[in-house]
Protein backbone atom coordinates (compact mmCIF):
# COMPACT_ATOMS: atom_id res chain seq x y z
CA UNK A 1 0.00 0.00 0.00
CA UNK A 2 3.02 2.27 0.03
CA UNK A 3 2.92 2.88 -3.71
CA UNK A 4 1.99 6.25 -5.10
CA UNK A 5 -1.17 4.86 -6.70
CA UNK A 6 -2.14 3.23 -3.43
CA UNK A 7 -1.74 6.48 -1.51
CA UNK A 8 -3.87 8.31 -4.08
CA UNK A 9 -6.61 5.69 -3.84
CA UNK A 10 -6.60 5.89 -0.04
CA UNK A 11 -6.82 9.64 -0.28
CA UNK A 12 -9.81 9.39 -2.62
CA UNK A 13 -11.47 6.85 -0.33
CA UNK A 14 -10.90 8.99 2.74
CA UNK A 15 -12.42 12.04 1.07
CA UNK A 16 -15.35 9.93 -0.10
CA UNK A 17 -15.87 8.65 3.46
CA UNK A 18 -15.99 12.18 4.73
CA UNK A 19 -18.36 13.37 2.02
CA UNK A 20 -20.83 10.49 2.32
CA UNK A 21 -20.78 10.26 6.13
CA UNK A 22 -20.68 14.05 6.66
CA UNK A 23 -17.72 13.63 9.05
CA UNK A 24 -16.09 16.78 10.43
CA UNK A 25 -12.40 16.72 11.32
CA UNK A 26 -12.85 18.45 14.66
CA UNK A 27 -9.08 18.88 14.95
CA UNK A 28 -8.34 15.22 14.22
CA UNK A 29 -9.14 12.58 11.64
CA UNK A 30 -12.21 10.50 12.62
CA UNK A 31 -11.28 7.92 10.02
CA UNK A 32 -8.49 6.09 11.73
CA UNK A 33 -7.24 4.28 8.67
CA UNK A 34 -8.16 2.24 5.63
CA UNK A 35 -7.67 -1.43 4.79
CA UNK A 36 -8.42 -3.00 1.42
CA UNK A 37 -9.86 -6.48 1.08
CA UNK A 38 -9.46 -8.90 -1.82
CA UNK A 39 -12.56 -7.56 -3.60
CA UNK A 40 -11.36 -3.97 -3.60
CA UNK A 41 -13.56 -2.83 -0.72
CA UNK A 42 -12.11 -0.49 1.89
CA UNK A 43 -12.60 -1.03 5.62
CA UNK A 44 -12.16 1.33 8.53
CA UNK A 45 -13.51 2.26 11.91
CA UNK A 46 -15.90 5.19 12.23
CA UNK A 47 -17.46 6.86 15.22
CA UNK A 48 -20.28 4.29 15.29
CA UNK A 49 -18.58 1.03 14.43
CA UNK A 50 -16.89 -0.36 11.36
CA UNK A 51 -17.76 0.50 7.80
CA UNK A 52 -17.05 -1.09 4.45
CA UNK A 53 -16.90 1.16 1.39
CA UNK A 54 -17.19 -0.04 -2.19
CA UNK A 55 -15.33 2.48 -4.34
CA UNK A 56 -16.96 1.33 -7.56
CA UNK A 57 -20.62 1.81 -6.61
CA UNK A 58 -19.86 4.26 -3.76
CA UNK A 59 -21.95 2.38 -1.21
CA UNK A 60 -21.28 1.98 2.50
CA UNK A 61 -22.11 -0.98 4.69
CA UNK A 62 -21.87 -0.35 8.42
CA UNK A 63 -21.38 -2.97 11.13
CA UNK A 64 -21.77 -2.74 14.90
CA UNK A 65 -22.87 -4.64 17.97
CA UNK A 66 -26.02 -5.85 16.22
CA UNK A 67 -23.74 -7.66 13.75
CA UNK A 68 -21.75 -9.46 16.44
CA UNK A 69 -19.10 -6.85 17.22
CA UNK A 70 -18.16 -6.36 20.85
CA UNK A 71 -18.65 -2.58 20.79
CA UNK A 72 -19.62 0.24 18.43
CA UNK A 73 -16.78 2.52 19.66
CA UNK A 74 -13.17 1.85 18.88
CA UNK A 75 -10.01 3.52 20.11
CA UNK A 76 -8.89 6.63 18.25
CA UNK A 77 -5.36 5.26 18.30
CA UNK A 78 -4.15 3.00 15.48
CA UNK A 79 -6.28 -0.06 16.17
CA UNK A 80 -6.58 -2.12 13.01
CA UNK A 81 -4.45 -4.61 11.20
CA UNK A 82 -4.76 -6.80 8.14
CA UNK A 83 -2.98 -10.18 8.12
CA UNK A 84 -1.39 -11.72 5.04
CA UNK A 85 -4.24 -14.22 4.68
CA UNK A 86 -6.77 -11.31 4.57
CA UNK A 87 -8.02 -11.51 8.13
CA UNK A 88 -8.76 -8.07 9.60
CA UNK A 89 -8.27 -7.10 13.24
CA UNK A 90 -9.92 -4.14 15.05
CA UNK A 91 -9.10 -3.28 18.64
CA UNK A 92 -11.93 -2.01 20.80
CA UNK A 93 -12.40 -0.94 24.39
CA UNK A 94 -13.49 -4.46 25.31
CA UNK A 95 -11.06 -6.53 23.29
CA UNK A 96 -10.15 -7.50 19.77
CA UNK A 97 -12.54 -8.14 16.89
CA UNK A 98 -11.33 -10.13 13.90
CA UNK A 99 -12.95 -11.56 10.78
CA UNK A 100 -12.37 -12.50 7.17
CA UNK A 101 -14.24 -10.03 4.90
CA UNK A 102 -14.83 -12.79 2.34
CA UNK A 103 -16.51 -14.90 5.01
CA UNK A 104 -19.14 -12.37 6.09
CA UNK A 105 -22.49 -13.83 5.00
CA UNK A 106 -24.75 -11.66 2.77
CA UNK A 107 -28.50 -11.72 3.40
CA UNK A 108 -30.09 -12.17 -0.06
CA UNK A 109 -33.60 -12.70 1.27
CA UNK A 110 -36.22 -10.31 -0.09
CA UNK A 111 -38.29 -9.38 2.96
CA UNK A 112 -42.06 -9.44 3.05
CA UNK A 113 -43.53 -5.97 3.67
CA UNK A 114 -46.76 -5.72 5.65
CA UNK A 115 -48.97 -3.07 7.17
CA UNK A 116 -49.32 -3.67 10.89
CA UNK A 117 -51.65 -0.96 12.17
CA UNK A 118 -53.85 2.00 11.19
CA UNK A 119 -54.56 4.86 13.58
CA UNK A 120 -56.76 7.97 13.55
CA UNK A 121 -55.73 10.81 15.84
CA UNK A 122 -53.15 8.37 17.18
CA UNK A 123 -55.83 5.89 18.28
CA UNK A 124 -55.90 2.39 16.86
CA UNK A 125 -58.81 1.73 14.51
CA UNK A 126 -60.61 -1.59 14.72
CA UNK A 127 -61.11 -2.75 11.16
CA UNK A 128 -63.49 -5.48 10.04
CA UNK A 129 -60.51 -7.55 8.83
CA UNK A 130 -56.80 -7.61 9.54
CA UNK A 131 -55.03 -4.63 8.04
CA UNK A 132 -52.60 -7.00 6.32
CA UNK A 133 -55.54 -8.27 4.26
CA UNK A 134 -57.38 -4.99 3.94
CA UNK A 135 -57.68 -3.64 0.40
CA UNK A 136 -59.67 -0.47 1.06
CA UNK A 137 -59.96 1.77 4.12
CA UNK A 138 -62.68 4.41 4.21
CA UNK A 139 -62.71 7.36 6.62
CA UNK A 140 -64.57 10.67 6.73
CA UNK A 141 -63.17 14.13 6.10
CA UNK A 142 -63.29 14.71 9.88
CA UNK A 143 -60.79 11.85 10.41
CA UNK A 144 -58.07 13.09 8.08
CA UNK A 145 -55.32 12.94 10.74
CA UNK A 146 -54.10 9.35 10.44
CA UNK A 147 -51.02 7.11 10.43
CA UNK A 148 -49.90 3.72 9.13
CA UNK A 149 -47.53 1.28 10.86
CA UNK A 150 -45.56 -1.19 8.75
CA UNK A 151 -42.67 -3.65 8.97
CA UNK A 152 -40.12 -5.57 6.89
CA UNK A 153 -40.45 -9.24 7.94
CA UNK A 154 -36.77 -10.09 8.06
CA UNK A 155 -35.38 -10.78 11.51
CA UNK A 156 -31.69 -11.29 10.67
CA UNK A 157 -30.88 -7.87 12.00
CA UNK A 158 -34.20 -5.93 12.26
CA UNK A 159 -32.63 -2.67 13.38
CA UNK A 160 -30.97 -2.41 9.98
CA UNK A 161 -34.14 -2.94 7.98
CA UNK A 162 -34.92 0.13 5.88
CA UNK A 163 -38.29 1.57 4.80
CA UNK A 164 -39.73 4.07 2.33
CA UNK A 165 -43.35 5.10 1.85
CA UNK A 166 -45.55 7.50 -0.08
CA UNK A 167 -49.22 8.45 -0.37
CA UNK A 168 -50.01 8.64 -4.07
CA UNK A 169 -51.82 11.87 -4.80
CA UNK A 170 -49.98 13.67 -1.98
CA UNK A 171 -46.29 12.64 -2.09
CA UNK A 172 -44.43 13.12 -5.36
CA UNK A 173 -41.44 11.01 -4.26
CA UNK A 174 -40.73 8.23 -1.78
CA UNK A 175 -40.09 9.20 1.83
CA UNK A 176 -36.94 7.29 2.89
CA UNK A 177 -37.23 6.98 6.65
CA UNK A 178 -34.58 4.38 7.48
CA UNK A 179 -35.62 2.06 10.28
CA UNK A 180 -38.71 4.14 11.18
CA UNK A 181 -41.89 2.06 10.86
CA UNK A 182 -44.61 4.74 10.95
CA UNK A 183 -46.03 7.17 8.37
CA UNK A 184 -48.05 10.14 9.64
CA UNK A 185 -50.39 12.34 7.59
CA UNK A 186 -52.41 15.36 8.67
CA UNK A 187 -55.13 17.51 7.10
CA UNK A 188 -55.53 15.51 3.90
CA UNK A 189 -58.28 16.66 1.55
CA UNK A 190 -61.20 14.31 0.74
CA UNK A 191 -60.48 12.01 -2.17
CA UNK A 192 -59.06 8.59 -3.10
CA UNK A 193 -55.40 7.76 -2.45
CA UNK A 194 -53.11 4.73 -2.42
CA UNK A 195 -50.66 4.30 0.42
CA UNK A 196 -47.53 2.34 -0.57
CA UNK A 197 -44.60 1.11 1.53
CA UNK A 198 -41.51 -0.79 0.56
CA UNK A 199 -38.58 -2.06 2.63
CA UNK A 200 -35.25 -3.86 2.76
CA UNK A 201 -33.45 -6.40 4.92
CA UNK A 202 -30.35 -5.67 6.93
CA UNK A 203 -28.08 -5.99 3.87
CA UNK A 204 -30.05 -3.54 1.73
CA UNK A 205 -32.02 -6.06 -0.35
CA UNK A 206 -35.27 -4.27 -1.15
CA UNK A 207 -38.77 -5.50 -1.76
CA UNK A 208 -39.73 -2.91 -4.40
CA UNK A 209 -43.32 -4.10 -4.71
CA UNK A 210 -43.96 -3.74 -0.99
CA UNK A 211 -47.49 -3.41 0.40
CA UNK A 212 -50.33 -1.04 -0.44
CA UNK A 213 -53.88 -0.15 0.54
CA UNK A 214 -56.45 2.17 -1.06
CA UNK A 215 -57.57 4.99 1.22
CA UNK A 216 -60.88 6.79 0.65
CA UNK A 217 -61.58 10.02 2.53
CA UNK A 218 -65.26 10.84 2.10
CA UNK A 219 -66.20 14.53 1.66
CA UNK A 220 -68.93 16.37 3.60
CA UNK A 221 -72.43 15.66 2.29
CA UNK A 222 -72.60 18.95 0.43
CA UNK A 223 -69.49 17.99 -1.58
CA UNK A 224 -70.57 14.46 -2.45
CA UNK A 225 -71.18 13.42 -6.04
CA UNK A 226 -74.81 12.55 -5.40
CA UNK A 227 -75.46 15.94 -3.83
CA UNK A 228 -73.73 17.77 -6.66
CA UNK A 229 -75.60 15.60 -9.13
CA UNK A 230 -78.85 16.42 -7.37
CA UNK A 231 -77.89 20.09 -7.43
CA UNK A 232 -77.15 19.95 -11.15
CA UNK A 233 -80.38 18.05 -11.74
CA UNK A 234 -82.28 20.65 -9.71
CA UNK A 235 -80.56 23.43 -11.63
CA UNK A 236 -81.50 21.94 -14.99
CA UNK A 237 -85.00 21.21 -13.70
CA UNK A 238 -85.29 24.82 -12.56
CA UNK A 239 -84.02 26.07 -15.91
CA UNK A 240 -86.45 23.74 -17.65
CA UNK A 241 -89.30 24.96 -15.46
CA UNK A 242 -88.39 28.58 -16.11
CA UNK A 243 -88.08 27.85 -19.83
CA UNK A 244 -91.46 26.07 -19.93
CA UNK A 245 -93.06 28.84 -17.86
CA UNK A 246 -91.55 31.43 -20.16
CA UNK A 247 -92.82 29.58 -23.23
CA UNK A 248 -96.29 29.36 -21.68
CA UNK A 249 -96.19 33.06 -20.88
CA UNK A 250 -95.08 33.88 -24.42
CA UNK A 251 -97.81 31.68 -25.84
CA UNK A 252 -100.35 33.29 -23.51
CA UNK A 253 -99.20 36.76 -24.51
CA UNK A 254 -99.28 35.68 -28.14
CA UNK A 255 -102.85 34.45 -27.74
CA UNK A 256 -103.82 37.69 -25.99
CA UNK A 257 -102.17 39.67 -28.76
CA UNK A 258 -103.94 37.58 -31.37
CA UNK A 259 -107.23 38.06 -29.51
CA UNK A 260 -106.59 41.79 -29.33
CA UNK A 261 -105.76 41.93 -33.02
CA UNK A 262 -108.90 39.94 -33.80
CA UNK A 263 -111.01 42.28 -31.69
CA UNK A 264 -109.32 45.29 -33.22
CA UNK A 265 -110.10 44.04 -36.70
CA UNK A 266 -113.68 43.25 -35.63
CA UNK A 267 -113.96 46.67 -34.04
CA UNK A 268 -112.65 48.39 -37.14
CA UNK A 269 -115.03 46.35 -39.28
CA UNK A 270 -117.92 47.17 -36.94
CA UNK A 271 -116.92 50.81 -37.08
CA UNK A 272 -116.88 50.74 -40.87
CA UNK A 273 -120.29 49.06 -40.89
CA UNK A 274 -121.65 51.62 -38.42
CA UNK A 275 -120.28 54.52 -40.42
CA UNK A 276 -121.62 52.96 -43.62
CA UNK A 277 -125.02 52.44 -41.98
CA UNK A 278 -125.10 55.99 -40.62
CA UNK A 279 -124.04 57.38 -43.97
CA UNK A 280 -126.66 55.31 -45.70
CA UNK A 281 -129.50 55.67 -43.22
CA UNK A 282 -129.10 58.90 -41.35
CA UNK A 283 -126.91 61.04 -43.54
CA UNK A 284 -128.36 59.63 -46.76
CA UNK A 285 -131.87 60.21 -45.51
CA UNK A 286 -131.06 63.77 -44.45
CA UNK A 287 -129.53 64.56 -47.80
CA UNK A 288 -132.52 63.02 -49.55
CA UNK A 289 -134.86 65.16 -47.44
CA UNK A 290 -132.79 68.23 -48.25
CA UNK A 291 -132.93 67.38 -51.93
CA UNK A 292 -136.71 66.91 -51.85
CA UNK A 293 -137.16 70.13 -49.89
CA UNK A 294 -135.15 72.00 -52.48
CA UNK A 295 -137.20 70.54 -55.33
CA UNK A 296 -140.46 71.39 -53.61
CA UNK A 297 -139.23 74.90 -52.82
CA UNK A 298 -138.29 75.46 -56.44
CA UNK A 299 -141.90 74.73 -57.41
CA UNK A 300 -143.06 77.36 -54.90
CA UNK A 301 -140.68 80.06 -56.02
CA UNK A 302 -143.60 82.49 -56.47
CA UNK A 303 -144.56 82.13 -52.79
CA UNK A 304 -141.78 84.05 -51.11
CA UNK A 305 -142.99 83.42 -47.57
CA UNK A 306 -143.26 79.70 -48.05
CA UNK A 307 -139.92 79.69 -49.85
CA UNK A 308 -138.26 81.39 -46.88
CA UNK A 309 -139.74 78.86 -44.48
CA UNK A 310 -138.51 75.96 -46.63
CA UNK A 311 -135.04 77.48 -46.96
CA UNK A 312 -134.85 77.99 -43.20
CA UNK A 313 -135.83 74.34 -42.63
CA UNK A 314 -133.27 73.23 -45.24
CA UNK A 315 -130.61 75.30 -43.45
CA UNK A 316 -131.36 73.72 -40.08
CA UNK A 317 -131.38 70.24 -41.61
CA UNK A 318 -128.08 70.98 -43.36
CA UNK A 319 -126.49 72.14 -40.10
CA UNK A 320 -127.68 68.98 -38.35
CA UNK A 321 -126.23 66.90 -41.18
CA UNK A 322 -122.90 68.74 -40.97
CA UNK A 323 -122.73 68.09 -37.22
CA UNK A 324 -123.48 64.43 -37.81
CA UNK A 325 -120.73 64.24 -40.44
CA UNK A 326 -118.36 65.88 -37.96
CA UNK A 327 -119.29 63.34 -35.26
CA UNK A 328 -118.66 60.47 -37.63
CA UNK A 329 -115.33 62.00 -38.68
CA UNK A 330 -114.39 62.60 -35.06
CA UNK A 331 -114.97 58.96 -34.21
CA UNK A 332 -112.77 57.90 -37.10
CA UNK A 333 -109.98 60.38 -36.24
CA UNK A 334 -110.43 63.43 -34.04
CA UNK A 335 -109.88 66.46 -36.23
CA UNK A 336 -108.24 68.27 -33.30
CA UNK A 337 -105.19 65.97 -33.60
CA UNK A 338 -104.22 67.54 -36.87
CA UNK A 339 -105.47 71.04 -36.07
CA UNK A 340 -104.66 71.45 -32.35
CA UNK A 341 -102.11 68.69 -31.59
CA UNK A 342 -102.19 65.74 -29.19
CA UNK A 343 -101.92 67.78 -25.97
CA UNK A 344 -104.96 70.01 -26.59
CA UNK A 345 -106.92 67.10 -28.07
CA UNK A 346 -106.52 65.11 -24.85
CA UNK A 347 -107.40 68.20 -22.81
CA UNK A 348 -110.49 68.69 -24.98
CA UNK A 349 -111.49 65.05 -24.37
CA UNK A 350 -111.22 65.59 -20.60
CA UNK A 351 -113.13 68.88 -20.73
CA UNK A 352 -116.01 67.32 -22.72
CA UNK A 353 -116.20 64.44 -20.23
CA UNK A 354 -116.42 66.92 -17.35
CA UNK A 355 -119.15 68.91 -19.08
CA UNK A 356 -121.19 65.80 -19.93
CA UNK A 357 -121.10 64.25 -16.40
CA UNK A 358 -121.25 65.16 -12.72
CA UNK A 359 -117.68 63.93 -12.23
CA UNK A 360 -115.05 66.54 -11.37
CA UNK A 361 -112.15 66.16 -13.82
CA UNK A 362 -108.77 67.82 -13.13
CA UNK A 363 -105.60 67.56 -15.17
CA UNK A 364 -101.87 68.33 -15.18
CA UNK A 365 -100.58 67.78 -18.70
CA UNK A 366 -97.16 68.60 -20.17
CA UNK A 367 -96.86 69.51 -23.83
CA UNK A 368 -96.29 66.25 -25.74
CA UNK A 369 -96.95 67.51 -29.26
CA UNK A 370 -94.66 66.15 -32.01
CA UNK A 371 -93.26 63.54 -29.62
CA UNK A 372 -94.76 60.54 -31.39
CA UNK A 373 -95.62 59.43 -34.88
CA UNK A 374 -99.26 60.04 -36.00
CA UNK A 375 -100.21 56.34 -35.73
CA UNK A 376 -98.99 56.31 -32.11
CA UNK A 377 -100.78 59.56 -31.30
CA UNK A 378 -104.13 58.07 -32.32
CA UNK A 379 -103.43 55.02 -30.13
CA UNK A 380 -102.59 57.25 -27.16
CA UNK A 381 -105.79 59.18 -27.75
CA UNK A 382 -107.82 55.94 -27.94
CA UNK A 383 -106.21 54.76 -24.66
CA UNK A 384 -107.20 58.01 -22.94
CA UNK A 385 -110.67 57.77 -24.48
CA UNK A 386 -111.11 54.18 -23.27
CA UNK A 387 -109.90 54.99 -19.72
CA UNK A 388 -112.23 57.97 -19.36
CA UNK A 389 -115.12 56.03 -20.89
CA UNK A 390 -114.62 53.21 -18.35
CA UNK A 391 -114.55 55.72 -15.49
CA UNK A 392 -117.78 57.34 -16.65
CA UNK A 393 -119.57 54.01 -17.19
CA UNK A 394 -118.36 51.86 -14.32
CA UNK A 395 -116.41 53.68 -11.57
CA UNK A 396 -119.12 55.65 -9.71
CA UNK A 397 -116.33 58.15 -9.09
CA UNK A 398 -116.80 61.80 -8.15
CA UNK A 399 -113.25 62.94 -8.82
CA UNK A 400 -110.72 62.08 -11.55
CA UNK A 401 -107.12 63.27 -11.88
CA UNK A 402 -105.13 62.98 -15.11
CA UNK A 403 -101.36 63.60 -15.16
CA UNK A 404 -99.18 63.41 -18.27
CA UNK A 405 -95.49 64.10 -17.63
CA UNK A 406 -92.69 64.25 -20.16
CA UNK A 407 -89.08 63.29 -19.36
CA UNK A 408 -85.99 62.92 -21.51
CA UNK A 409 -86.67 59.22 -22.12
CA UNK A 410 -90.41 58.61 -21.82
CA UNK A 411 -93.94 59.90 -21.29
CA UNK A 412 -95.75 58.99 -18.06
CA UNK A 413 -99.57 58.90 -18.02
CA UNK A 414 -101.44 58.55 -14.71
CA UNK A 415 -105.25 58.41 -14.53
CA UNK A 416 -106.72 57.96 -11.04
CA UNK A 417 -110.26 58.07 -9.65
CA UNK A 418 -111.91 57.71 -6.24
CA UNK A 419 -114.55 55.24 -7.44
CA UNK A 420 -115.60 51.79 -6.30
CA UNK A 421 -112.48 50.10 -7.68
CA UNK A 422 -112.10 46.83 -9.52
CA UNK A 423 -113.01 43.42 -8.09
CA UNK A 424 -110.35 41.03 -9.38
CA UNK A 425 -112.68 38.12 -8.63
CA UNK A 426 -115.14 39.33 -11.23
CA UNK A 427 -114.70 39.72 -14.93
CA UNK A 428 -113.70 43.38 -14.98
CA UNK A 429 -110.32 42.39 -16.39
CA UNK A 430 -111.43 39.19 -18.12
CA UNK A 431 -109.93 39.09 -21.63
CA UNK A 432 -112.92 37.00 -22.80
CA UNK A 433 -115.25 39.93 -22.35
CA UNK A 434 -116.69 41.33 -25.51
CA UNK A 435 -115.02 44.51 -26.66
CA UNK A 436 -111.81 46.06 -25.44
CA UNK A 437 -112.30 47.61 -22.03
CA UNK A 438 -109.25 47.68 -19.77
CA UNK A 439 -107.93 44.44 -21.30
CA UNK A 440 -107.42 46.16 -24.64
CA UNK A 441 -105.38 49.02 -23.21
CA UNK A 442 -102.28 46.91 -22.30
CA UNK A 443 -102.30 45.42 -25.77
CA UNK A 444 -102.37 48.86 -27.34
CA UNK A 445 -99.49 49.91 -25.05
CA UNK A 446 -97.46 46.88 -26.11
CA UNK A 447 -97.79 47.91 -29.74
CA UNK A 448 -95.34 50.74 -29.14
CA UNK A 449 -93.16 49.12 -26.44
CA UNK A 450 -94.73 50.74 -23.40
CA UNK A 451 -95.62 49.41 -19.95
CA UNK A 452 -99.02 49.25 -18.27
CA UNK A 453 -99.85 48.93 -14.57
CA UNK A 454 -103.14 49.10 -12.73
CA UNK A 455 -103.70 49.46 -8.97
CA UNK A 456 -107.17 49.00 -7.55
CA UNK A 457 -109.22 47.58 -4.72
CA UNK A 458 -112.84 47.55 -3.67
CA UNK A 459 -113.85 51.05 -2.55
CA UNK A 460 -110.24 52.19 -2.99
CA UNK A 461 -110.47 53.71 -6.42
CA UNK A 462 -108.35 52.85 -9.44
CA UNK A 463 -104.97 54.05 -10.72
CA UNK A 464 -103.85 53.36 -14.27
CA UNK A 465 -100.18 54.07 -14.92
CA UNK A 466 -98.78 53.96 -18.44
CA UNK A 467 -95.20 54.63 -19.56
CA UNK A 468 -94.41 55.14 -23.23
CA UNK A 469 -90.74 55.33 -24.33
CA UNK A 470 -90.00 58.38 -26.48
CA UNK A 471 -87.74 56.52 -28.94
CA UNK A 472 -90.77 54.69 -30.30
Amino acid sequence: VGTTNGIKRFDIAAKTFKRFNNIKDGGRDDIIGLMKDSKGNFWSTINKGITMFNLNDKKFTNYGVSDGFQVNTFSIKPNQYKARDGEMFFAGSRGLTSFYPDSIPQNKNIPTIVLTDFRIFNKEVKLDTSITEKKVITISYKENFFSFDFASLDYTNPVKNQHAYKLEGIDKDWNNVGNVRTANYTDIEPGEYIFRVKGSNNDGVWNEEGASVRLIITPPWYNTIWFKGLGILSLFSGIGFIFITRIKKINKEKKLQEEFTRKLIESQEDERKRVAAELHDSLGQDLLIIKNKVLISLKKADNVKKLKEDLSEISELTSSTINEVREISYNLRPYELDRLGLTKTIQSLIDRAGQATNISFSSDIDNIDNTFAPEIEINIYRIMQECISNIIKHSNATEVLTKIKKSTIDISILISDNGKGIDSGKNDLNPQRKGFGLTGIPERVKLFGGSFNIESGLQKGTKVHIIIPKET
